[in-house]
């Protein structure tokens, strides 16, 4: 848990350096130094699975397991980079890298501790104007059977199996099977099943496993061997070869319940008719595709303003966006279940993903500092819708708690560049002239 801070306990004295750059001489009172003491002991013990009883302490268990004789001294280290933060936020400072932090003795618990942080800021850049953009849009068209798709698979969740009489196995069939898998030699318990509904064609397993089975008769038993990349528990993937040894306990049929009324009534809590549900559904997925639409306006207007922008990108700014965009394009990657290598394969190779990328990490630098140039031309003030829309940003899932844990970090500083950002975003839709296309080229937003 967090220790709830009333206030900044650090001073922090600023100096102008050459190139730009600053220097703040920090120091943090014995107060401060204690908690974060505390807070980096408490992150040891939760990075080490550590669960201290009543019967022992946590400086016992370390000691115990760990052969750690002085917990305190093993987390002084980390203590400095936790009080970095707090400093920065005295003076509202971004960083476009991480600040290097020297000191001449590490901080001792219940001691005042004195360090020097060297800070690149965040450089002021200047518009070539600071109107409202002008730009011309799609008008927003709903899909009615974005609706209908979603009513479809109302049905999915009460699909059944039925049998059907024995005969051998089809393509597109669905057949109940046992089912015991070895991957590379090894049992495979993910799987390996007692009895469960297998649908050919469906894409669940590779295809050589479906054509193994296409021929089969009810009781018999087949060895299906092929080649195929494997996740493995880890999360890494590699090619592997599968033994499947399948038993076909029988055949099914598959049942879609008819929407209707009656059914609605029986099965969907809080509506009587098929009608209710279509009217909700349409609100709900009208709902979502508008917000989409207002997105991809506003992300037009950024790029208007964005060119704008004729400053020189700090080289950190640019290789820290450069990274955090190749990391999130890796993690995405991850999720389709393909080698990072064989995406990069498919786009056109190593030089077109970097070429996109360089592209993304420069324009979303340029957009942002176009943003930072508007909010402080205007003179605009951070309201709190701002400060939640950022926190939404952040964590949509649980904003409040993005808030208090910034806020109670030393970490203020960064949620206000978000939020400064979303009320420039602001002023900019309300200040410029947006013109719709086609039939509805005579509205304007």
């Amino acid at each position: 848990m967090r220790i709830l801070r009333k206030g900044l306990l650090v001073r922090a004295i600023l100096r102008k350096l050459d190139g730009g750059h600053v220097a703040l001489d920090v120091t943090a009172t014995a107060a401060e130094v204690n908690r974060e003491f505390e807070e980096a002991r408490a992150q040891f013990a939760y990075d080490m699975l550590l669960k201290p009883d009543r019967n022992a302490t946590l400086d016992e268990c370390v000691r115990e397991e760990f052969g750690i004789a002085d917990l305190n001294a093993h987390v002084a280290p980390n203590v400095p980079d936790r009080l970095v933060p707090y400093a920065l936020d005295k003076h509202d400072l971004c960083p476009i890298d991480r600040p290097v932090c020297t000191y001449s003795a590490p901080p001792e618990h219940g001691k005042p501790f004195e360090f020097v942080l060297e800070v690149v800021p965040k450089p002021v850049y200047e518009l070539s104007s600071y109107e409202g953009v002008d730009i011309e849009v799609d008008p927003f068209v709903f899909d009615e059977s974005l609706v209908e798709e979603r009513m479809a698979r109302i049905v999915d969740r009460f699909v059944e199996f039925e049998p059907i009489p024995n005969r051998p196995v089809r393509a597109g069939d669905h057949c109940f099977i046992a089912m015991n898998a070895r991957v590379d030699g090894a049992d495979e318990p993910r799987l390996s099943v007692e009895g469960r509904v297998y649908s050919l064609g469906k894409g669940f397993m590779p295809s050589p496993f479906d054509e193994g089975l296409v021929g089969m008769q009810v009781g018999e038993t087949r060895t299906i061997a092929f080649d195929a990349p494997f996740e493995k528990a880890s999360g890494s993937s590699a090619n592997a070869h599968f033994e499947c040894t399948v038993e076909l306990l029988g055949l099914r049929r598959k049942v879609i319940p008819s929407l209707a009324d009656d059914w609605v009534a029986e099965n969907m809590q809080g509506f009587s008719t098929v009608a209710q549900v279509r009217e909700s559904y349409a609100e709900e997925v009208e709902g979502s595709e508008r917000a989409a639409y207002e997105r991809s306006v506003r992300e037009q207007a950024l790029a208007a303003l964005g060119k704008r922008f004729d400053g020189q990108l700090p080289e950190a700014a640019f290789d820290n966006a450069y990274n955090a965009l190749l990391a999130d394009l890796k993690s995405k990657v991850r999720l389709t279940g393909k080698d990072f290598l064989e995406y990069v394969d498919e786009m056109g190779g190593e030089e077109q993903v970097d070429l996109a990328l360089t592209l993304r990490a420069q324009q979303a630098l340029a957009q942002d500092y176009s943003l930072d140039a508007l909010f402080r031309h205007h003179g605009l003030k951070i309201e709190d819708a701002d400060i939640r829309a950022a926190c939404a940003e952040i964590d949509p899932y649980d904003p409040e708690g993005v808030r208090f844990s910034m806020e109670q970090t030393g970490r203020g500083f960064a949620l206000r560049e978000v939020a400064a950002r979303h009320r420039a975003t602001r002023w900019l839709m309300e200040h410029s002239h947006i013109r719709v296309r086609a039939a509805r080229a005579d509205e304007e937003r």
